[in-house]
């Protein structure tokens, strides 16, 4: 991409409506020369939308662009930063800022009549705005190591300048309105659109250098997303309570758990209103009223006290049906009430949260194979036009049409190892019946287990107990197969349990049977009552429980390898190791006596300040191959990415840290040996908070080390490990790539495409299952033991073989993806009551701030730590 010369101006934006002053009898004042007077609205409780602010800097443009912009072009983010090639005229006289007064015509959009509009719009220099190109090649050209965040910043306003006014816009992903959706259920669309980013990259090699210059790339990708349909918000809501229409007009007011659901559903959309004829006003669904809208009434000015539903009837002849649901708050003090029956969902309201039907719905239609994908991205590029974009060229900017070629090495796969030596290496996926039947590695017996029946009467798989016996004896016979050392089901290890009450069963089995592990068959898509039996066995029974799941569909039909999945899942959580790596330390020298950690943050959906965020923290016990993590788990502020409970527990000072914690499990583990050296995987950093956490969590995994002994300081390699990027790979010919068209497992780049001047790659360590195969990028950011690239890339695809779940190497570093589950889990367990807690609170409200921390994590039972229990 060629880059603009010299530097831009960065200036602040503010906006300040005006409003159309009234007389008595609700029509506009005019002045002595007859014009309409209009007032200032400060402390606006809903400000503009980027949506209408984008067209109000449009017209500000368009208005003053040769007289105050110099002829030239800005871009504009949306909200409050506006970017210039050029110094304003306003600084030319030696003044910081300008106030414009800018109108929006009247318009009619959709049916909507929208009224003319006038805004003050005031550009502000603030200390510092000069953003210098010069700087950002330098970085580009590794002479420096950050990348100047506001220069990027400034170019991807500019890329999205044209294209955010015709699309809908959610972080860097754009959206046609106009385009079909696909449907979800549950009253939810998807959209297909595309992404598109600006990444510093190494670049190509220009012609006759010997060095990479360094260069930013316009990554294009697509992109799908959720959007709530736009529906009568009686329809949303009889269909939230599974009621049909009819069925909720003809009930009574909303029990308090209903109203609470309803509350959930409804917060945050934005909100048309049908009973002002052509003005159709749109309102956010912020607040909703506690008790039914006919039971509230108000002093109509001039008429005395009335209720909203006669309000309605009288003024605008609409005679409410349902005056037993609630109404939305809106206005000072919440005075407006606002009919849920007189409200339409507007088009374009992100979903906060998909249900697990719509999610996989949602992979099912975003998974495009990779020879369609490329098609489509290079159709979006190619309509998109960028070098025809007056902005952009404007700016200087231009970009070449073509995907970047780049050279890729294709890592072989380890050479696992069963018991009695039992080998296999496979790329991506191999059988454990390949060759003859392997056997777990190192395997505990079970003599005691039970099996849990909680599908006897699921209508649609039902598995009565002669079906139930037959899985029982099924999986003993496997467990024999697969060496896992396992007896027959005792006579009275079968329990059918009832789904709606499964705590007795629980407790009878803790108590009187006391197995080693429970099977557990679940009605089929039943995930609430998942979490009911994990939180029930995990946390609240004393002693604990170790379960593993099945659905009642699937164990039906299971097959020899569903059975060898099912089997490698209890071997790991009974305490066993399904396989370990030929001649490990030969290829592997660094695997000696190193524990490898991984870290992950999970945080609430729909930016809810009241709930906290869940850190997890795992570290491996046993070596050279780490197959057995324990997980320390932690709550903490929300939206906070940097991990607090890494050396000191802030929250609970009496409670270890986490990283002191595992360190000592590691050292009772391998009989009083401390590790020799920490990899540490870290899941979740996006690029701005790459400095913050590589300062914060580096020096408090340092002071852990430290405050177990003084002077115990082992080599630390931290890395970061991100997943949500838009960067593909596509093979150059079909031999390049497998049968789907995707990249090879174990195929790594480290050229073109990677960081300028960080030590990062890409690695694609499994086989595509479906749609494209989306390689990780990992960033090296700090490393005491002194990687060469191949070795870490070669370790880290190594790792993605040792997933205790199955028989294929996963997508990412085993150490991350436990850190992840384990923080699900946890998640899982605390659910319920963040569920219950009707006082939700968004980001920014009064209050949110310490609400949080009303919400104390369940610890799991001590005797499970170790078991491996959240996957």
């Amino acid at each position: 991409m060629r880059l603009p010369i010299g530097s831009a101006r960065l200036y602040e934006v503010d906006i300040t409506p005006l409003r159309l002053v009234l007389d008595a009898k609700k029509k506009p004042e005019k002045d002595e020369d007859g014009n309409e007077k209009w007032r200032r609205v400060e402390n606006l409780l809903i400000p503009p939308s980027r949506t209408t602010n984008r067209k109000i800097i449009a017209r500000l443009i368009e208005l003053y662009k040769d007289s105050d912009f110099g002829g030239s072009l800005p871009g504009y983010d949306g909200n409050k930063l506006l970017y210039a090639m050029e110094a304003l005229k306003f600084e030319a006289n030696g003044d910081t800022s300008k106030e414009f007064l800018v109108d929006l015509p009247k318009e009619v959009i959709e049916g909507r009549e929208i009224p003319e509009k006038r805004f003050y719009v005031k550009l502000s220099r603030p200390a510092d705005n000069e953003i210098d190109f010069d700087v950002l090649r330098l970085a580009l050209a590794g002479a420096i190591r950050t990348v100047p965040q506001d220069a990027v910043s400034a170019l991807e306003t500019v890329f999205k300048g044209r294209l955010s006014a015709t699309f809908k816009v959610v972080g860097q992903s754009f959206f046609n309105p106009a385009q079909k959706p696909f449907d979800l259920g549950g009253g939810v669309d998807g959209w297909t659109g595309f992404h598109q980013s600006l990444k510093p990259i190494q670049g190509v090699p220009a012609e006759g250098a010997r060095a990479q210059e360094g260069a930013l790339a316009l990554c294009v990708d697509t992109a799908v997303t959720a959007f709530v349909k736009p529906q009568p918000v009686i329809d949303f809501v009889a269909s939230t309570l599974r009621l049909s229409v009819e069925q909720l007009r003809n009930r009574g007011p909303l029990s308090p758990a209903e109203l609470q659901k309803v509350m959930k559903a409804l917060r945050g959309l934005t909100l048309e209103v049908t009973h002002m004829g052509a003005k159709k006003k749109r309102i956010k669904a912020s607040k909703i009223s506690p008790r039914p809208v006919g039971d509230i009434r108000f002093e109509w000015e001039g008429r005395g006290e009335c209720s909203v539903p006669e309000y309605f009837r009288e003024h605008y002849g609409w005679d409410l049906r349902f005056s037993h649901l609630p109404a939305f708050l809106s206005g000072q003090n919440d005075r407006v009430a606002t009919p849920f029956e007189v409200c339409v969902i507007a088009k374009g309201n992100r979903v906060k949260k998909l249900s697990d039907p719509q999610t996989s719905e949602m992979i099912k239609q975003a998974a495009q194979l990779p020879g369609k994908r490329r098609t489509m991205t290079e159709q979006i590029v190619q309509v998109n036009n960028y070098n025809g974009d007056p902005l952009i060229r404007d700016w200087g900017l231009e970009v070449a049409p073509e995907m970047m070629p780049v050279q890729a090495r294709v890592l072989p796969a380890p050479e696992l190892e069963y018991r009695n030596r039992q080998r296999i290496s496979n790329p991506g996926k191999w059988n454990l019946t390949q060759g003859g039947a392997k056997q777990m590695y190192q395997s505990v017996s079970i003599d005691k287990w039970a099996l849990l029946n909680l599908a006897s009467r699921e209508p649609r798989s039902a598995v009565p107990v002669d079906r139930a016996l037959h899985i029982a004896n099924e999986l003993v016979k496997h467990s024999n197969i697969f060496g896992l050392s396992m007896r027959a089901l005792s006579n009275n290890g079968m329990v059918t349990g009832d789904p709606m009450n499964i705590k007795p069963c629980i407790e009878w089995m803790a108590t009187k049977l006391q197995p080693t592990f429970v099977l557990v068959i679940l009605p089929m898509g039943k995930i609430p009552l998942y979490a009911e039996l994990k939180r029930n066995c995990e946390v609240l029974q004393k002693g604990g429980l170790v379960t593993q799941c099945c659905s009642a569909d699937k164990v039906l039909k299971a097959n020899q390898q569903y059975y060898a999945n099912l089997i490698q899942k209890i071997n790991t959580k009974t305490g066993g190791q399904n396989v370990t790596f030929k001649d490990a330390l030969l290829k592997h020298p660094k695997l000696e006596n190193t524990m490898f950690m991984g870290a992950d943050v999970s945080h609430a959906p729909g930016h809810r300040a009241d709930v906290p965020s869940v850190a997890a923290v795992v570290g491996s016990l046993n070596s050279p191959v780490p197959t057995r993590y324990q997980a320390e788990v932690s709550v903490q502020k929300p939206r906070q990415e940097v991990i607090e409970n890494l050396y000191t527990n802030e929250r609970d000072p009496e409670k270890e840290s986490a990283v002191r914690t595992l360190l000592r499990a590691y050292y009772h583990h391998n009989r009083g040996r401390p590790p020799s050296r920490i990899i540490f995987y870290r899941d979740g950093v996006s690029d701005g908070q790459f400095r913050s956490v590589l300062q914060e969590e580096v020096a408090a995994i340092k002071e852990a080390c430290n405050s177990i002994d003084s002077g115990y300081s082992p080599p630390l390699t931290f890395i970061i490990v991100q997943k949500r990027h838009h960067t593909r790979f596509y093979p150059e010919t079909p031999s390049d790539g497998d049968k789907k068209g995707n990249i090879k497992p174990g195929t790594v780049v480290d050229n073109v495409v990677s960081h300028p001047s960080l030590f990062d790659f890409f690695l694609t360590s499994h086989e595509g299952i479906q749609g494209t195969s989306r390689p990780i990028h990992y960033y090296v950011v700090y490393d005491e033991n002194n990687f060469l690239p191949d070795e870490i890339q070669a370790l880290t695809n190594d790792l993605c073989y040792t997933y205790a779940a199955c028989t294929r190497s996963i997508s990412v570093a085993p150490p991350a993806y436990y850190a992840d589950l384990a923080a699900t889990r946890a998640r899982l367990y605390m659910q319920d009551s963040w569920d219950q807690d009707t006082a939700s609170v968004s980001s920014g409200e009064a209050g949110a701030e310490d609400q949080w921390r009303k919400y104390e994590l369940p610890r799991v039972q001590e005797n499970l730590k170790k078991r491996m229990v959240f996957f």
